[in-house]
C-alpha cells in the first residue's frame, strides 16, 4: 500500500544552533584571553627568577674567579721558591747553615753579658741604697747635731752676754730661795721709789709718787706673804722709808730682814740672770 506524503510543515534548528554556536565562541575566545594572561604571567615569573638566579650565578663566579686568583698566586710564589731552593747548592746550604749557628752563638753571647750587666746593675743598686740609707742616717745625726750646736752656740751667746753683764754692771746677785724654803723678794728703798724683785715668776715692780708706801701694802695684802721672805735694801737715799716699809711688813705678818748697800749697787735675783731669761 503507498504510503502517503504528509503535507505537514517541518521543525527548524537554525536558530537553537546559532545560540549555541554563538555560546561556544564567547568560550573559546574567553579560553584564549585567559591562555594568554597566563602565559604573560608565567613569562614574567620566569623572567624574574632567571634574574635571581642569574645575580647569584654571577656571584658565585665571581668568588670563584677570586679564589682562582688567589690560588694561582700562591701557586706563583711556591713556584719560585721552589725554584729558588733548587738553585742553592749543598755547599752553600751548608755555608748558610755554618753563618747561623754563627748568628746564634753571638746571640747567646749577648745574652750571657747581658745577664752578668744585668747581676752587677743590680749589686750597684744595692750597693747604692744601701750607701744612700747610710747617707740619710748620717743626714738625721748629722741634722741633730747641728740643732745642738745651734743650742749651744746660743747659749754660749747667752753666757756671754750674761758674761758682759757681770763685768759692767757687776751686780750682787742673791738666792732665789732661803734656808727656810721660801721665795726671797728684794725690796730696795731709793729716794723716789720702792723697787721690787719677786722671785716667784721672777717680777719687778716699782712703787713710785705720794702713795708708794700704799701701793706697797696693797701688793703684800693681794699675795701670800707665808710664801715669801723680804729682803729690805736700803740706799742712803731711801734711809726714810725704812722705818714705813718694816712697820708695813709687819702689819703684813711678813718675815723679813734688812740690809744697807751703796747708792749705784746693782742687786739682782739669781732667776734674773737665768740664761735665756
Amino acid at each position: 500500500m503507498r504510503r502517503r506524503r504528509s503535507l505537514a510543515s517541518g521543525v527548524s534548528f537554525f536558530a537553537f544552533q546559532d545560540i549555541i554556536t554563538s555560546v561556544v565562541g564567547i568560550f573559546v575566545l574567553i579560553t584564549l584571553i585567559m591562555v594568554l594572561e597566563l602565559a604573560q604571567t608565567v613569562a614574567e615569573a620566569r623572567s624574574n627568577v632567571s634574574s635571581v638566579i642569574s645575580a647569584e650565578l654571577l656571584a658565585s663566579v665571581e668568588a670563584m674567579n677570586d679564589e682562582v686568583n688567589f690560588l694561582q698566586t700562591e701557586f706563583d710564589k711556591l713556584n719560585s721558591r721552589a725554584n729558588l731552593s733548587a738553585t742553592t747548592n749543598n755547599f752553600n746550604r751548608e755555608a748558610q747553615v755554618e753563618e747561623a749557628l754563627a748568628q746564634q752563638r753571638q746571640i747567646e753571647s749577648r745574652i750571657n753579658r747581658a745577664n752578668q750587666i744585668t747581676v752587677e746593675a743590680k749589686r750597684s743598686l744595692i750597693e747604692a741604697q744601701q750607701i744612700y740609707e747610710k747617707m740619710i742616717a748620717d743626714s738625721i745625726a748629722a741634722e741633730s747635731e747641728r740643732h745642738e750646736l745651734a743650742n749651744l752656740q746660743d747659749k754660749r751667746r747667752e753666757v756671754e752676754r750674761y758674761s758682759a753683764v757681770l763685768e759692767i754692771d757687776k751686780p750682787l746677785i742673791f738666792r732665789d730661795t732661803t734656808q727656810e724654803n721660801r721665795s726671797l723678794v728684794l725690796v730696795q728703798l731709793v729716794n723716789n721709789s720702792i723697787q721690787l724683785s719677786d722671785s716667784i715668776g721672777a717680777s719687778r715692780h716699782a712703787f713710785s709718787g705720794s702713795n708708794q708706801m700704799a701701793e706697797f701694802e696693797d701688793w703684800l695684802a693681794a699675795n701670800d706673804v707665808t710664801m715669801r721672805h723680804f729682803l729690805l735694801i736700803i740706799k742712803p737715799s731711801g734711809v726714810a722709808k725704812f722705818k714705813g716699809a718694816m712697820a708695813t711688813l709687819r702689819d703684813a705678818g711678813a718675815t723679813y730682814g734688812y740690809d744697807v748697800s751703796p747708792e749705784d749697787a746693782n742687786l739682782l735675783l739669781r732667776s734674773e740672770m737665768e740664761i735665756g731669761s
